[in-house]
């Protein structure tokens, strides 16, 4: 009976969990098919690879040939004179065979003897052909080449390609572009670097990053030009020409009809080229704080023209409100006053000459010839600010802002020119700032000044005259109505003696220039006359 029970027993289990295990069965034998095929897939499919690499290598290799090729064609075309003599080097091999060590050395000898002579004998021609294209190459492949890269994604100077971007500003990027440095243009002061810019960057990208790239290339003075559309170059400073004191140059010892009035040389630029300033034909404003070296940009133009002065070619006309500066070469000034009356009788004797010889050239020509008959009228004023400003009442700065624009806006072509020189550029103490073409900001107090002498965006553009050091007096930025960014220059130091030395060249026989304001024009000033009309010139009211 107990063995029947068991079996009974079991026979139930198996009615009950039958339909499992058969499942469970058809599971596991499902299973191990599956791995027997995928054991036949996977041999299979290693074998098919194998067949396509077979047949996609040579396709790869072609490939992957001719991209090689075009590179090496681009590279070549790029740099041609690397890529002809390493032609010319293995050619050479070729045709004559491996020279021994012995040549070598004989060789490297006699052409480090014929660079000598030729350094030593023509310098200038050895270094224009020699040495600035070897020291150009050199610092490209290794300054700047190996961290250009680096440099441009830190900077942000990139264009990336951006395929998408998600809600929280992830964006995924296909490539991304670099500016491309084509060549370096190297001298014992500068590093010229002509950048290829990349589609979709502009130079004002490049321009906007220029206080970076001067901490990034370790250099106080950046410059960035646009020499080509999609080019710039970007000039870096290794030694400054600037640093030490510019001697006074010398009084040209010539005719005074061969003096250049368009261009007078008063200094050096941060290239070393001549820094002139035009007196025929433009205006000068000089600003600068005290010992900043105004006074060099009001000498170094007389002497450069002394010759002209001295044969009547220019007519000097003077206002130094400080008495001291201009009175050393009071025999060379046609008229020199002191205070807004001896300024206000100055302009308006200025103006009456101006209409005669408008009289004079009208029907005739547009532009005035330089003669002794007609010279080049020079007003220079010193410390203009306390003219303008701070002398005088507020009627007669009026009318003197007045009688000076009048000078500015319509004697450019007649031949009247004006160079005036300010502590504070602002426009409340220099009302006529702007009618000044030609500006030199020397060392200023605020970062906002320059902006206000040289032309708003300077200073971001490089023109860090507040940071000039106090030992730099002359040093300072130029910016004439021909130039975008300022160029940093300095005037040449005029001593007493170089003063000494300008009146004995314009007046050799002792004889001064120096004439006595008309008394019309001083009484017209004082408002003793008829308030300064002229002969067929409408009187003059302050400006409100």
């Amino acid at each position: 009976m107990g063995a029947r029970a068991d079996v009974s027993t079991v026979v139930a289990w198996l009615n009950t969990h039958g339909t499992t295990l058969v499942w469970l069965a058809v599971v596991l034998v499902g299973v191990a098919v599956l791995h027997k095929v995928a054991k036949l897939l996977r041999a299979a499919g290693e074998a098919a690879r194998l067949v396509v690499w077979v047949v996609k290598v040579p396709f790869l290799g072609a490939w992957w040939a001719g991209k090689g090729l075009w590179w090496l064609g681009r590279q070549a075309r790029r740099f041609w004179r690397t890529s002809l003599g390493l032609v010319g080097a293995g050619g050479l091999v070729l045709l004559v065979g491996a020279p021994s060590a012995g040549v070598v050395a004989t060789v490297a000898l006699v052409a480090g003897i014929a660079a000598w002579c030729w350094w030593f004998a023509w310098r200038e021609s050895f270094t224009r052909l020699v040495g600035m294209p070897a020291r150009g190459w050199w610092r490209h492949w290794a300054v700047y080449a190996p961290r250009w890269g680096r440099w441009m994604r830190r900077l942000g100077l990139v264009v990336k390609d951006v395929i998408s971007e998600t809600s929280e500003g992830v964006q995924t990027v296909a490539a991304v572009a670099v500016p491309r440095l084509v060549r370096v243009h190297s001298d014992p002061w500068w590093d010229t670097l002509h950048v290829a810019l990349a589609v979709g960057q502009a130079p004002e990208d490049v321009t906007a990053k220029i206080s970076h790239l001067r901490t990034a290339l370790r250099s106080d003075r950046v410059l960035v030009r646009e020499p080509a559309p999609g080019v710039v170059d970007i000039a870096v400073q290794r030694r400054d020409l600037l640093a030490t004191t510019i001697p006074a140059l010398p009084i040209p010892d010539v005719a005074g009809d061969q003096v250049d009035l368009k261009a007078a040389t008063i200094g050096r630029t941060e290239f070393g080229e001549p820094f002139t300033v035009p007196l025929l034909g433009g205006h000068l404003l000089g600003a600068g704080e005290t010992g900043g070296g105004k006074s060099s940009l009001l000498w170094c133009p007389i002497r450069a023209v002394a010759p002209a002065v001295r044969d009547g070619l220019v007519r000097l006309w003077g206002v130094d409100p400080k008495v001291l500066e201009m009175a050393m070469c009071r025999p060379i000034f046609h008229r020199l006053g002191t205070g807004p009356i001896d300024a206000h009788a100055i302009l308006l004797e200025l103006l009456d000459l101006l209409e005669q010889r408008k009289r004079e050239l009208a029907g005739a020509a547009r532009q005035v010839t330089i003669t002794p008959d007609t010279p080049l009228e020079l007003l220079f004023l010193d410390e203009i600010g306390a003219l303008l400003k701070y002398l005088g009442t507020r009627q007669q700065q009026a009318v003197l802002a007045q009688l000076l624009a009048l000078v500015q806006t319509q004697g450019r072509a007649l031949g009247f020119g004006v160079a005036a020189f300010v502590q504070d550029p602002s426009k409340d103490t220099v009302p006529v700032r702007d009618l000044f073409p030609n500006r030199v900001c020397l060392r200023v107090r605020t970062s906002s000044q320059v902006d206000m002498v040289l032309g708003e965006g300077m200073r971001d553009l490089g023109a860090l005259a507040d940071r000039i050091p106090h030992h730099l007096p002359g040093v300072g930025y130029v910016r004439s109505e021909d130039q975008k960014e300022a160029l940093r220059v300095r005037a040449g130091h005029v001593t007493d003696g170089d003063l000494a030395d300008l009146v004995s060249v314009v007046c050799p026989d002792g004889q001064s220039l120096n004439a006595p304001i008309p008394e019309k024009y001083l009484a017209a000033a004082r408002g003793d006359g008829d308030g300064g009309g002229g002969a067929g010139r409408p009187k003059l009211r302050p400006v409100a």
